[in-house]
């Protein structure tokens, strides 16, 4: 504001001292005085006008530093700012792909990242099983088994007790594995010492194919069937819990058909559930399977729990038209524990499916 104020008195001098400048009208009024006085005031004006300039050339020079000052100090705060980012740590980017500017130099120095293929969880849970049993010093029980092109795996144990009733080929519910630990577990662990020899089984995933899934889980359940058959148990109980019911069924009834003979079969359901890609139920399975069969019931506290009930009413009434005598539907009380139901199990198994050990 100052040198604002300078520059407009400094351009004010020049021009006072040209309005004071004496001008006749004509040469013959000029005197040697006023010659004289003209004459001074011509010098300060030209002064002045020399001042003027000065004065205008520092405003403009102050202005300039002030500019000059004012881009350095604004180049040296973007100079800081680059600065500060380049010390900033980049962020990973966990998709494995770089963000912002980093493209370039994530291209070249830093290697790819590898996708890995996610396992699927039916191979997740049982590498889990096989590392359990392996840190048990139990990777003995696990018996390669093959259903045509699928290769996947059992857990066999030999009877205990010396006095063989046969053998049980054991299923496990979906999302679970031959070794679950609510019911499969104990089951294949306590049978040996009262004369079952047991075999469980891993079963596949349900995926959208019904077709496809319907062979897969009946080839693994006649390769586990056969397996029991090899090692010289003709007296088979299967034993299947929830979804895999109606496959379990249905397994036992072709081999009934196949055989013509319902001699040496049995079947212990346990909590049996409706499958989505099974094309036919529970029920119409059973009315054409002629066996000792357990329809056990053990949770009544589902969210299905008024329509499970309602099937469960529904094929006991099935088997009593059919005449099924060998049927025995029980309903298990819900606080029992899984040792109890294992004794269930177990105490039905020696009275309706004990088999004898036939002679070499």
């Amino acid at each position: 504001m100052s040198n604002t104020m300078s520059s407009d008195i400094t351009t004010a001098i020049p021009f006072l001292l040209w309005k004071g400048i004496d001008r006749p009208s004509s040469p013959r009024q000029v005197s040697v005085g006023t010659c004289r006085w003209n004459l001074i005031l011509r010098l300060m004006f030209a002064a002045s006008i020399t001042v003027v300039g000065l004065s205008a050339f520092e405003v403009s020079a102050a202005d300039a530093n002030a500019d000059e000052e004012a881009t350095t100090a604004s180049d040296m705060a973007a100079s800081d700012t680059a600065k500060a980012a380049n010390d900033t740590p980049t962020p990973v980017n966990t998709e494995g792909a770089p963000s912002g500017n980093d493209t370039e130099s994530s291209n070249t120095d830093a290697p790819a990242k590898v996708l890995r293929a996610v396992p699927y969880p039916e191979h997740a849970r049982h590498q889990q099983l096989i590392t359990h049993l392996t840190l048990q010093n139990r990777q003995q029980e696990v018996v390669p088994l093959l259903a045509g092109d699928d290769n996947f795996d059992g857990l066999f144990l030999r009877e205990r007790s010396g006095e063989a009733q046969g053998g049980a080929l054991i299923l496990h519910d979906i999302a679970q594995h031959a070794h679950w630990p609510s019911l499969t577990g104990p089951l294949r662990e306590s049978l040996p010492d009262h004369g079952w020899t047991t075999l469980s089984i891993a079963l596949p995933d349900p995926n959208q194919d019904r077709n496809a899934y319907d062979l897969a889980i009946r080839a693994r359940i006649n390769a586990g069937l056969d397996y029991l058959a090899s090692r010289g148990q003709l007296n088979v109980a299967l034993i299947a819990p929830g979804d895999s019911v109606v496959w379990a069924a249905g397994a036992l009834q072709a081999r009934q058909r196949a055989t013509e003979n319902a001699r040496g079969l049995a079947l212990v359901m346990i909590d049996a559930r409706e499958h989505t890609l099974s094309a036919l139920t529970v029920e119409q399975v059973l009315e054409t399977l002629d066996a000792p069969i357990l329809d056990l019931i053990t949770d009544d506290r589902s969210a299905d729990a008024a329509t499970r009930q309602w099937q469960q009413t529904s094929r006991l009434g099935a088997m009593k038209r059919k005449k099924r005598q060998q049927y025995h539907q029980i309903e298990q009380s819900t606080r029992d524990t899984p040792e109890r139901v294992v004794r269930r199990i177990r105490g039905w198994l020696k009275h309706h499916a004990a088999g004898t050990e036939l002679p070499n």
